[in-house]
């Protein structure tokens, strides 16, 4: 993912997520809020909204 920091710069930064809760992605619309350390060792945590789409 890209990060912005500090000082307003804006580069790639790999990120280590946690596990989502998949019991709460069953129907379209259903969403969860998932945190990952940022692999520079950033005390600010990268989160994430994962939402499940409609079926193709």
């Amino acid at each position: 993912m890209e990060a912005t920091f500090a000082d307003g710069h804006v580069a790639p930064v790999g990120v280590t997520w946690q596990a989502p809760d998949r019991s709460r992605l069953k129907r379209a619309g259903d969403s969860v809020t998932i945190r990952g350390q940022l692999a520079n060792s950033a005390a600010t945590p990268a989160i994430a909204q994962v939402r499940v789409g409609p079926a193709r």
